[in-house]
């Protein structure tokens, strides 16, 4: 596609002021048609003698795997293949429902030569979005005309879950830090009940853990340091029902308890525990496990990347059914889900009972912060006064309600979307640590 550039027209305006002034200077008219003939001449010249899009060979370099929510770099390598000089603008076409920085990229290349140019991109929804094409826009040589073109360029990747916190956590955990946004790893050794070895005395170890004979060996302190039991079972129900697609600080309560699963996935998996996933709506729609080893977390992120809360209601008992066929050792079996109000939960009890009788049940409910912020909020009005009472009254009878629950023998805790990787690690670490299977 050809369209004329700002200075065409420019000069085009320019023409058509003498031309109205031709209306009453007569001798102004030769001048006019001079004028036409000559930007006329000039601008077939300059397109001519202006280079191609097709002149431009480009390759879009992406990482395959992408992680939800995080940026990435995202690649533009271009070639001229004439022997004249580039002014390029390249608009790069994402996909949908992600944002990205640095577009278009503006450059002017030589003849002969090649450049690589970057931009950032980020994806807000797990899946496999595609690249679809790119738009070439090239200035001519005088400026007059630009040169358009959309040239193809399909790419599909895998957006899979954020990532950063299980990086994050591989490198802290071989160091037993304290804490990680909330992580307390520090219980990952040190209060299991395997012997691991023996080591220095530090200030804050228990008497009980000092070798007293080991100590008089070596004529100083020695205290005997303990690992966490392996081969453990962990089972994880995930909600993938109509509730679950809430959008809570910019991602659905899904996102947030799938990331929260592969963060403890990928915990477990290291403490040499076996890992099953069950992710359920009105059905099954993922099966998976049991898992063991660290390099089981790409399986895992394989079979649930794509997974997309449904508009339909949660079967928790098909879920529990699942869930007691599949894991008939005692096993940490934990729910993660989004309780909108009491009703909701009165319809988990009998399950949370059921499972509780024969597993560890674990349930970690996502909490609706808007319903919590309006009934801590100060009413305006009287609509404002009686929609703060409902929401006040919703939380209260919700909060009766996880009472009620926790008497099953269950596990119950409620969270902001926001902790809810934290608080899920460290229930799983706190467990461990006193043996709790």
């Amino acid at each position: 596609m050809i369209t004329p550039r700002p200075r065409f027209v420019r000069i085009a305006a320019g023409i058509a002021v003498l031309a109205l002034l031709g209306l009453w200077v007569p001798s102004v008219r030769s001048l006019l048609f001079i004028l036409n003939g000559l930007v006329i001449a000039l601008a077939l010249v300059d397109l001519w003698l202006s280079p191609r899009p097709s002149h431009l060979i480009i390759e879009r370099e992406a990482p395959r795997i992408l992680s939800v929510g995080a940026s990435h770099r995202i690649l533009i390598r271009v070639h001229n293949s004439s022997s004249n000089p580039i002014v390029f603008e390249i608009y790069d076409h994402p996909p949908s429902d992600c944002t990205s920085e640095k577009l278009p990229v503006r450059s002017t290349l030589s003849g002969n030569r090649h450049d690589s140019f970057e931009y950032r991109f980020v994806p807000n929804r797990r899946g496999t979005p595609r690249f679809f094409l790119f738009e070439i826009r090239i200035r001519s040589r005088l400026g007059l005309w630009g040169l358009t073109e959309r040239r193809s360029s399909e790419e599909t990747v895998r957006v899979y879950p954020n990532l950063r916190t299980v990086e994050t956590l591989e490198l802290l955990v071989p160091r037993n830090r304290n804490s990680f946004e909330g992580l307390k790893v520090g219980r990952l050794r040190g209060e299991g009940g395997e012997f691991d070895r023996l080591r220095e005395y530090r200030r804050d170890d228990e008497l009980r853990r000092v070798d007293w004979k080991a100590s008089a060996k070596h004529l100083s302190l020695v205290s005997r340091e303990y690992r966490i039991e392996r081969n453990q079972h962990v089972l994880i129900l995930l909600d993938c029902g109509r509730t679950m697609g809430n959008v809570g600080g910019g991602m659905t309560h899904l996102d947030r308890a799938l990331g929260a699963s592969v963060v403890l996935s990928h915990l477990a998996l290291g403490q040499g525990d076996y890992v099953s996933l069950v992710a359920f709506s009105d059905r099954i729609e993922r099966s998976l496990g049991p898992i063991r080893g660290k390099p089981a977390i790409q399986t895992l992120l394989q079979q649930t990347f794509d997974l997309e809360p449904r508009q339909v209601e949660s079967d928790y008992q098909r879920a529990c059914e699942e869930a007691l066929r599949r894991q008939r050792r005692r096993a940490l079996v934990i729910l993660l889900t989004h309780a909108l109000d009491e009703q909701h939960l009165r319809v988990l009890e009998p399950y949370a009972r059921l499972l509780s009788s024969s597993h560890l049940m674990l349930l970690l409910l996502i909490e609706d912060t808007e319903v919590t912020e309006l009934a801590e909020s100060v009413p305006v009005g009287v609509s404002g006064a009686f929609a703060t009472g409902a929401a006040a009254e919703m939380v209260r009878a919700k909060k009766l309600q996880i009472v009620q629950l926790r008497r099953t023998g269950a596990r119950v805790f409620e969270t902001v979307p926001e902790t809810l990787s934290p608080v899920l690690v460290n229930q799983y670490l706190e467990l461990k640590a006193h043996q709790a299977l």
